[in-house]
Protein backbone atom coordinates (compact mmCIF):
# COMPACT_ATOMS: atom_id res chain seq x y z
CA UNK A 1 0.00 0.00 0.00
CA UNK A 2 1.49 3.45 -0.90
CA UNK A 3 2.11 5.69 2.05
CA UNK A 4 2.68 9.59 2.00
CA UNK A 5 6.50 10.14 1.65
CA UNK A 6 8.39 12.75 3.97
CA UNK A 7 12.20 13.03 3.04
CA UNK A 8 14.89 15.23 5.19
CA UNK A 9 17.91 16.26 3.32
CA UNK A 10 20.27 17.67 6.37
CA UNK A 11 23.88 19.11 6.30
CA UNK A 12 25.48 18.78 9.49
CA UNK A 13 29.50 18.47 9.08
CA UNK A 14 30.97 19.64 5.76
CA UNK A 15 33.92 18.34 3.94
CA UNK A 16 37.49 19.02 5.09
CA UNK A 17 38.56 22.16 2.89
CA UNK A 18 35.11 23.96 2.63
CA UNK A 19 34.95 27.47 4.49
CA UNK A 20 31.12 26.84 5.84
CA UNK A 21 30.83 26.17 9.44
CA UNK A 22 29.74 23.17 11.05
CA UNK A 23 25.44 23.43 11.86
CA UNK A 24 25.38 22.05 15.59
CA UNK A 25 21.89 20.69 16.57
CA UNK A 26 21.04 19.87 13.11
CA UNK A 27 20.85 16.41 13.58
CA UNK A 28 18.92 16.48 16.52
CA UNK A 29 16.35 18.47 14.58
CA UNK A 30 16.04 15.90 11.88
CA UNK A 31 15.49 13.07 14.67
CA UNK A 32 12.61 15.24 16.16
CA UNK A 33 11.00 15.53 12.84
CA UNK A 34 11.65 12.07 12.05
CA UNK A 35 9.33 11.09 15.24
CA UNK A 36 6.50 13.75 14.70
CA UNK A 37 6.33 12.96 10.98
CA UNK A 38 6.31 9.37 11.83
CA UNK A 39 3.38 9.75 14.01
CA UNK A 40 1.49 12.19 11.51
CA UNK A 41 1.88 8.40 9.29
CA UNK A 42 4.80 9.31 6.75
CA UNK A 43 7.30 7.38 5.40
CA UNK A 44 10.44 9.08 6.73
CA UNK A 45 13.90 8.64 5.32
CA UNK A 46 17.35 10.83 6.65
CA UNK A 47 19.53 11.44 4.18
CA UNK A 48 22.96 13.19 5.90
CA UNK A 49 26.10 15.34 4.42
CA UNK A 50 24.95 14.61 0.90
CA UNK A 51 27.16 16.77 -1.53
CA UNK A 52 25.31 18.59 -4.48
CA UNK A 53 25.45 16.20 -7.14
CA UNK A 54 24.07 13.66 -4.48
CA UNK A 55 21.22 15.76 -3.65
CA UNK A 56 20.27 16.28 -7.21
CA UNK A 57 20.21 12.85 -7.30
CA UNK A 58 18.14 12.22 -4.79
CA UNK A 59 15.88 14.46 -5.34
CA UNK A 60 15.36 12.92 -9.33
CA UNK A 61 14.78 9.80 -7.98
CA UNK A 62 12.20 10.66 -5.15
CA UNK A 63 10.34 12.43 -7.87
CA UNK A 64 9.46 8.71 -9.43
CA UNK A 65 8.42 7.30 -6.96
CA UNK A 66 4.88 6.22 -5.94
CA UNK A 67 3.37 8.48 -2.83
CA UNK A 68 -0.44 8.20 -1.72
CA UNK A 69 -1.31 12.13 -1.47
CA UNK A 70 1.51 14.28 -0.19
CA UNK A 71 5.31 13.98 -0.41
CA UNK A 72 7.07 16.45 2.02
CA UNK A 73 10.83 17.65 1.55
CA UNK A 74 12.78 19.41 4.50
CA UNK A 75 16.07 20.74 3.54
CA UNK A 76 18.60 22.16 6.30
CA UNK A 77 21.96 23.38 5.36
CA UNK A 78 24.06 26.68 4.79
CA UNK A 79 22.36 28.73 2.62
CA UNK A 80 21.77 31.87 -0.12
CA UNK A 81 18.89 33.14 -1.88
CA UNK A 82 17.67 30.61 -4.53
CA UNK A 83 20.00 27.93 -3.37
CA UNK A 84 21.32 25.72 -0.37
CA UNK A 85 24.87 24.21 -0.04
CA UNK A 86 25.54 20.45 -0.23
CA UNK A 87 28.25 19.18 2.29
CA UNK A 88 30.61 20.06 -0.29
CA UNK A 89 30.29 23.43 -0.29
CA UNK A 90 28.46 23.43 -3.83
CA UNK A 91 24.97 25.26 -4.19
CA UNK A 92 21.65 23.13 -4.84
CA UNK A 93 19.80 25.22 -6.79
CA UNK A 94 15.83 25.41 -4.95
CA UNK A 95 14.28 25.80 -8.96
CA UNK A 96 15.92 22.60 -10.12
CA UNK A 97 14.70 20.34 -7.08
CA UNK A 98 11.51 21.46 -7.98
CA UNK A 99 11.52 21.27 -11.38
CA UNK A 100 11.92 17.70 -10.56
CA UNK A 101 8.32 17.35 -9.32
CA UNK A 102 7.15 18.79 -12.57
CA UNK A 103 5.88 15.67 -14.31
CA UNK A 104 2.50 13.70 -15.02
CA UNK A 105 2.92 11.27 -11.89
CA UNK A 106 3.93 14.12 -9.75
CA UNK A 107 0.96 16.78 -10.52
CA UNK A 108 -1.67 15.66 -8.94
CA UNK A 109 0.10 15.06 -5.59
CA UNK A 110 0.30 17.81 -2.59
CA UNK A 111 3.94 18.84 -2.59
CA UNK A 112 5.22 20.28 0.63
CA UNK A 113 9.09 21.84 0.91
CA UNK A 114 10.66 23.05 3.79
CA UNK A 115 14.19 24.74 3.69
CA UNK A 116 16.34 25.53 7.24
CA UNK A 117 18.46 27.82 5.92
CA UNK A 118 19.73 31.14 5.15
CA UNK A 119 18.65 33.44 1.75
CA UNK A 120 21.65 36.26 2.43
CA UNK A 121 23.83 38.04 4.57
CA UNK A 122 21.95 40.82 5.51
CA UNK A 123 20.05 40.97 9.19
CA UNK A 124 16.36 41.41 9.55
CA UNK A 125 15.71 44.44 12.04
CA UNK A 126 11.93 43.43 11.90
CA UNK A 127 9.15 45.91 11.01
CA UNK A 128 6.00 47.01 12.73
CA UNK A 129 2.88 45.39 10.16
CA UNK A 130 -1.05 46.19 10.49
CA UNK A 131 -3.03 43.05 9.94
CA UNK A 132 -4.45 44.76 7.72
CA UNK A 133 -1.93 45.95 5.88
CA UNK A 134 -0.78 45.08 2.39
CA UNK A 135 1.12 41.48 1.80
CA UNK A 136 1.69 41.42 -1.42
CA UNK A 137 5.21 42.42 -1.52
CA UNK A 138 6.01 38.82 0.17
CA UNK A 139 6.10 35.78 -2.87
CA UNK A 140 8.23 33.71 -3.92
CA UNK A 141 10.55 35.25 -6.53
CA UNK A 142 9.54 34.21 -10.10
CA UNK A 143 12.48 32.32 -11.09
CA UNK A 144 11.55 29.79 -8.57
CA UNK A 145 8.55 28.73 -10.24
CA UNK A 146 7.08 25.52 -8.30
CA UNK A 147 4.74 22.85 -9.91
CA UNK A 148 0.90 22.71 -8.87
CA UNK A 149 -0.21 21.85 -5.82
CA UNK A 150 3.23 22.94 -4.35
CA UNK A 151 4.09 24.79 -1.14
CA UNK A 152 7.53 26.29 -0.12
CA UNK A 153 8.30 27.68 3.25
CA UNK A 154 11.07 29.41 4.24
CA UNK A 155 12.99 29.80 7.85
CA UNK A 156 13.30 33.29 6.72
CA UNK A 157 12.78 36.44 4.55
CA UNK A 158 14.85 36.64 1.38
CA UNK A 159 18.39 38.42 1.84
CA UNK A 160 17.73 37.54 5.53
CA UNK A 161 19.95 35.37 8.02
CA UNK A 162 18.63 32.52 9.72
CA UNK A 163 19.23 32.47 13.63
CA UNK A 164 18.95 29.58 16.05
CA UNK A 165 19.70 30.06 19.60
CA UNK A 166 22.44 27.65 21.23
CA UNK A 167 20.76 24.93 23.33
CA UNK A 168 22.41 22.68 26.20
CA UNK A 169 22.39 22.01 29.90
CA UNK A 170 24.51 24.30 31.89
CA UNK A 171 26.81 23.13 34.47
CA UNK A 172 25.91 23.23 37.78
CA UNK A 173 26.28 26.79 39.14
CA UNK A 174 26.92 27.82 35.98
CA UNK A 175 25.80 31.18 34.50
CA UNK A 176 22.96 31.25 31.63
CA UNK A 177 24.74 31.57 28.40
CA UNK A 178 24.92 34.97 26.99
CA UNK A 179 25.86 34.48 23.58
CA UNK A 180 23.19 35.57 21.09
CA UNK A 181 21.38 33.59 18.69
CA UNK A 182 24.04 32.23 16.44
CA UNK A 183 23.04 33.13 11.97
CA UNK A 184 23.51 30.11 10.21
CA UNK A 185 24.94 30.46 7.14
CA UNK A 186 28.24 30.39 8.41
CA UNK A 187 28.68 33.94 9.65
CA UNK A 188 29.73 35.28 12.87
CA UNK A 189 28.28 38.30 14.71
CA UNK A 190 30.21 40.78 16.94
CA UNK A 191 30.51 39.29 20.22
CA UNK A 192 29.72 36.07 19.42
CA UNK A 193 31.58 33.52 21.29
CA UNK A 194 33.78 30.78 18.79
CA UNK A 195 34.04 27.76 19.25
CA UNK A 196 37.32 28.12 21.20
CA UNK A 197 35.26 30.90 22.99
CA UNK A 198 36.82 33.63 22.58
CA UNK A 199 34.66 36.79 21.04
CA UNK A 200 34.88 37.75 17.65
CA UNK A 201 35.57 41.79 17.09
CA UNK A 202 34.22 42.12 13.87
CA UNK A 203 31.24 39.85 11.52
CA UNK A 204 33.63 37.11 9.55
CA UNK A 205 31.85 36.59 6.28
CA UNK A 206 32.72 33.16 4.61
CA UNK A 207 35.09 32.76 2.09
CA UNK A 208 34.46 34.72 -1.63
CA UNK A 209 33.53 31.60 -3.34
CA UNK A 210 30.17 32.03 -0.72
CA UNK A 211 30.40 35.60 -0.46
CA UNK A 212 27.03 37.86 -2.18
CA UNK A 213 24.43 36.59 -4.03
CA UNK A 214 24.80 33.19 -5.74
CA UNK A 215 24.12 33.58 -9.63
CA UNK A 216 21.04 31.20 -10.55
CA UNK A 217 22.29 28.41 -13.54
Amino acid sequence: MERNRALLVSVEEFHPGVSLTRRPGAGRDVKRLHRILSKLGFKVEIHSDLSGEETYELFLRESRRPVRDCFLAVLSSHGDEGCVFGADGKPVYLSRIFGCFDNEHMEPKAKVFLIQACRGEAVDGGVEVDSGGDAAGFSIPQYESVPVDTAVMYATVPDVLRFTRKRGKPEPGADPPDDPALPQCGLRLPGQRSPAGREEGDAVSPEPAHQGRVPLR
